[in-house]
């Protein structure tokens, strides 16, 4: 844009702003933020939770340097120093000027919530955006927003109030989950759109907790394209996840606008904000130029596959059970589950397993990768009995285990 803003001058909205680098502490290995990094030059596109750390290089050619070396922990995302009222960078806007949106910044508000996770395994915390579906208070939101959280605080931003949720289900492959707020009635909802309407070339919206700070932000841009598909990965490479079928837009989001809706012109959510293409600059923190949104029709679709409340092999409803441990493949390619980690206090810590066990059966189920244990358990519910059979040094050892619930996935 040049000069112009596509609702009026008293918006409610701030113009996101990055925050001021500041010397970080020492990381937590799982829960690395976004919001500073080091040395990397090139193009990545970014899930856009603040706090939650995941790089993604597009099949579209987008070149993906050399892994980011992330130097702040999600825990340092809050407090966050105000939102300044300042222009964003016009170089992350498109460049020609936008049609106002029909609707007004108060209306671009409301049915839309921040999310706060606390990732108590992780040691960190988490930050996105979400939108309510139901009165009765039903938000959507991504995946990755929720994902790893043991507790999850959403604030309706209309009204400041904020509740407890809990997770009615969620898919990862399609980085969607659906939350309900606790003790909620007579909420606001969003003004749904259909994303079968979207043109390239449309005028569009994106708004978001950007940064985590709480502030309804907002980024204008136009699609630039329809049916992408992108694959994601961890800061290291691995962790693999597709999303197809994703309006590209030139919105510059930013980390925490996850979840957040992508306005048409007339103020309808066509979109749900998911991801965001960062140029990184040596030892900066580089620049959005663009985003991606998952269709709303897709979403919707998903949604209505959890609210059905039965599982598949993409759907879990509620929280998945837990063991308490973290698993790998041998370095020796034996067959079964090697830990690597186990849990303060968990089911795994209850019946001896220690980091350099080898996991060779759950239940009546052979374990011979890291895979089948995660499918074994998947396979039960929280408070369900299993015994665990692993080695170490050459001796066999079997317990039970009961299952409790774990973090959201």
């Amino acid at each position: 844009m040049t000069g112009e803003r596509p609702w009026p001058s008293n918006s409610a909205f701030a113009p996101f702003e990055p925050p001021t680098p500041q010397r970080p502490p020492t990381p937590s290995p799982r829960a690395p933020s976004p919001a500073f990094v080091a040395a990397v030059i090139g193009l990545a596109i970014l899930l856009i939770a603040a706090g939650v750390a995941a790089l993604i290089a597009s099949d579209k050619g987008i070149a993906l340097a050399s892994p980011a070396t992330l130097t702040a922990p999600a825990t340092t995302l809050r407090p966050l120093s105000p939102q300044a009222s300042v222009p964003t960078d016009p170089s992350s806007q498109p460049s020609t000027a936008l049609p106002q949106s029909s609707a007004t910044s108060s209306e671009l508000t409301v049915g839309v919530v921040d999310i706060d996770t606390v990732l108590a395994y992780q040691q960190g915390a988490a930050a996105g955006t979400g939108v309510v579906l139901k009165s009765s208070g039903e938000v959507l939101t991504n995946n990755h927003v929720i994902d790893g959280a043991t507790q999850i605080t959403v604030t309706v931003i209309a009204t400041g109030r904020a509740y407890t949720a809990s997770v009615v289900g969620t898919d990862p492959t399609a980085d969607i989950a659906v939350l309900q707020l606790d003790h909620a009635s007579g909420l606001a909802t969003i003004a749904l759109g259909d994303s079968t309407t979207v043109h390239i070339g449309d005028p569009v919206i994106g708004v978001g907790n950007a940064g985590g700070r709480g502030t309804p932000t907002s980024t204008a841009g136009s699609v630039v394209d329809l049916g992408q598909t992108i694959t994601a990965t961890d800061p290291g490479g691995g962790n693999a996840q597709t999303l197809s079928n994703l309006i590209e837009t030139s919105a510059a989001l930013q980390p925490g606008q996850s979840g957040g809706p992508l306005y048409d012109a007339n103020g309808k959510v066509v979109g749900l904000d998911a991801a965001a293409t960062f140029t990184r600059a040596f030892r900066g923190r580089g620049t959005s130029s663009g985003g991606y949104a998952i269709p709303i029709n897709d979403a919707l679709e998903i949604t209505r596959e959890i609210e059905s409340g039965k599982p598949s092999s993409t759907i879990t409803i509620g929280t998945p059970p837990m063991l308490g441990i973290g698993v790998s493949s041998t370095s020796t390619g034996n067959s079964g589950a090697l830990v690597t980690s186990v849990a303060n206090a968990s089911p795994a810590a209850a019946i001896g397993l220690q980091a350099g066990d080898l996991i060779i059966a759950a239940g009546t189920a052979t374990i011979n990768t890291p895979d089948d244990l995660t499918t074994s358990l998947r396979a039960h519910k929280t408070g369900d009995k299993i015994t665990i059979t692993w080695t170490n040094g050459g001796v066999t050892h079997s317990a039970t285990a009961t299952l409790v619930a774990g973090p959201a996935n």
